[in-house]
């Protein structure tokens, strides 16, 4: 569950549900490449930051989507996807170390 505080619209949520599956021994590039997220950016007073982070590649298992019941991707002035999704992965979670923000611009690479 997830829920939009700020910046607006105040409320535009998510509530997804799973059935995780099994491991995914060997993650496929597309894989990798869809759950890999090595910054992250953000506004901080009204100025676009990025951060970089460092951590172990996720450990993932496959899913089964039990229900969504989202409205942030409209929040976000993005169209609806259509239909169910092609793939569905769950993590655990990694520990994350985050870096020094860089303003956007000068976007580091990993």
């Amino acid at each position: 569950t997830s829920t939009r505080r700020w910046p607006g619209p105040r409320g535009a949520h998510s509530r997804i549900a799973l059935r995780i599956g099994e491991p995914v021994a060997a993650p496929s590039e597309l894989e990798h490449f869809l759950t890999a997220r090595w910054g992250m950016h953000n506004t901080f007073f009204g100025r676009s930051l990025y951060l970089p982070n460092t951590h172990p590649r996720w450990p993932l298992h496959r899913a089964d989507l039990i229900e969504c019941d989202e409205d942030l991707v409209a929040a976000a002035g993005l169209p609806q996807p259509k239909g169910e999704p092609v793939s569905v992965l769950y993590s655990p979670g990694v520990p994350v170390r985050f870096g020094p923000p860089a303003r956007l611009g000068g976007i580091p690479t990993p």
